[in-house]
């Protein structure tokens, strides 16, 4: 499995990824890898837009993400990016499924909703 947290704006994103990241190790004895090597800014928005551009940067940065994940050791993936939740609607947004699901990963795209009172109230 690779469960994708496609973080809507306003919803503890950065926090969660925050925690995923400073408890990657712990998580990955579990067997739950966080990739923390590939992440930029605690997350992976680098490797979402990558494969949306596909441009020399990007393939880096493929690369990197792949190079991770094949060296350790894990049962399954967590990835994180606020940027996902913006493109899920369009075509380019499945980009990021249809890849983890070539690498052979069963993708399972999650996201945190927020009370939309309290939502309203925290853009002021």
């Amino acid at each position: 499995y690779c469960f994708i947290h496609a973080g809507l704006h306003k919803t503890g994103s950065t926090s969660l990824q925050e925690l995923f990241f400073q408890n990657a190790k712990a998580l990955q004895q579990e067997g739950l890898l966080y990739p923390t090597l590939s992440a930029r800014h605690r997350q992976h928005v680098g490797l979402a837009k990558a494969l949306q551009t596909r441009s020399d940067d990007g393939s880096a940065v493929i690369r990197a993400f792949e190079a991770e994940i094949a060296t350790q050791s894990h049962d399954a993936l967590l990835l994180s990016a606020e940027w996902v939740s913006t493109t899920l609607r369009k075509p380019e947004g499945s980009r990021l499924v249809e890849y983890i699901r070539a690498l052979g990963y069963h993708p399972i795209v999650f996201v945190y909703l927020r009370h939309q009172p309290q939502m309203i109230n925290s853009q002021y």
